[in-house]
């Protein structure tokens, strides 16, 4: 019986959309918490906090990435590799990022930096921990535990930032917040730790060696993660907590793309065995993420203004910003089913130099342009970039044809 039920989920597309669609949900009701959870937190706490709070965030995320060794990339072609392999990238992932992360907050603690930066160092963490444990099931077509991981990741700051508000913002509320970022932590810990049985932890390191293009390819992304410190350095606080918001707030539009593609992936990989079905479900995404691209840009303008009428007048002068990033979004959407491909073939060295490619001249620009201060010049950096990483991927799949 286990045979026919793995050819019929391999060959047909029923079950790829339905678990795509499950994604998708799920990822819409994240996406909808992590929002308002961003934009109630800059409007309480202020554009200065507010930018050291996602400053610190994107410090952490790069140190996530740096530290993970690409496990969450390579989890997803498990299909096409040793089982045994999910229980050493858990156990390597999980121990890298918890003792690189407690020394982080340690270190920020003594040295007296401040509760908004320890909240956003744990804000990173949980994000690095849940992203594993997502592609974890993801990977081992377990979609229901991966879609309820998914769900739950935003719930606890969520509840916190939301009963924070019925009362006001005070100096202890960042503190709640960090145990509300914790309680992720925890669960993105603990919900894949069977993984971890017979596991030695010293040999989970060998695996490191095997994945060294993945970990080059989950490193690539570090270049975008710096966007935000460098403006910090040649910005005004005010200017970095704008484009903190539209790079937080428009993040969520790229999350529906990138969760299709990650459906994708090892969907792709469990087609290796037939070429005509893993073109028809290549042109499909395809297809999904092109058409998203383009309701996005239609939006984009009516969305922004939305987004500032939640946020308050404080950050009135970020329009131009918003727009761009959301474009950017919008253009990163169409990108993302060229890089399922990519990872798909086994090729994410490719897709790594595409996301290099558009991150130096993202890092360009805000170079250029981040001392003027101008909305409109920064509302251009995502656009910017984000075209210069679709066209690099487009031209590495058509070569590979």
């Amino acid at each position: 019986m286990g045979v026919p039920t793995r050819a019929r989920r391999t060959d047909g597309a029923s079950a790829v959309v339905f678990s795509v669609l499950g994604r998708v949900g799920s990822r819409i009701i994240s996406s909808l918490g992590l929002g308002v959870v961003i934009v109630l937190v800059a409007r309480a706490a202020g554009p200065a906090e507010f930018g050291v709070f996602m400053a610190a965030f994107a410090v952490g995320s790069v140190g996530g990435l740096v530290c993970g060794f690409g496990a969450p990339v390579r989890v997803l072609r498990i299909a096409g590799q040793d089982r045994h392999l999910a229980g050493q990238l858990y156990v390597m992932y999980v121990l890298a990022i918890l003792l690189a992360g407690a020394l982080a907050v340690a270190v920020c603690g003594f040295a007296g930096l401040g509760m908004p930066v320890i909240a956003g160092l744990v804000f990173a963490i949980g994000d690095a921990v849940q992203g594993y444990a997502q592609a974890h099931f993801t990977g081992l077509d377990r979609q229901g535990i991966a879609n309820l991981l998914v769900v739950t990741h935003r719930m606890p700051p969520l509840f916190a930032v939301i009963v924070i508000q019925m009362d006001r913002w005070t100096e202890h509320s960042w503190a709640v917040m960090v145990v509300a970022f914790l309680v992720s932590v925890v669960v993105g810990v603990l919900v894949p730790i069977r993984a971890a049985a017979g596991v030695d932890p010293a040999g989970a390191l060998s695996c490191v060696s095997g994945g060294l293009d993945y970990w080059g390819y989950s490193l690539s992304a570090v270049t975008t993660q710096l966007q935000l410190p460098l403006l910090g350095l040649v910005a005004s606080p005010e200017v970095t907590g704008w484009f903190a918001l539209a790079t937080r707030v428009v993040g969520p539009i790229a999350l529906v793309p990138t969760s299709a593609a990650a459906i994708a992936v090892p969907e792709l990989v469990r087609r290796q065995g037939s070429i005509a079905a893993r073109e028809r479900l290549t042109r499909q995404l395809y297809g999904a993420c092109g058409g998203y691209a383009i309701l996005v840009c239609l939006g984009a303008v009516p969305l922004a203004y939305l987004l500032l009428h939640f946020t308050g007048p404080e950050y009135d002068a970020a329009l131009p910003i918003l727009i761009g990033a959301i474009v950017g979004a919008a253009v990163s959407s169409f990108s993302q089913g060229f890089n399922a491909r990519l990872l798909a073939d086994g090729r994410p060295r490719h897709a790594m130099w595409s996301i290099l490619a558009g991150s130096v001249v993202g890092l360009t620009l805000i170079a250029a342009l981040g001392r003027s201060g101008s909305a409109v010049a920064l509302g251009s950096v995502a656009v910017v970039s984000q075209v210069v990483v679709l066209i690099v991927m487009m031209g590495a799949v058509r070569a590979e044809k």
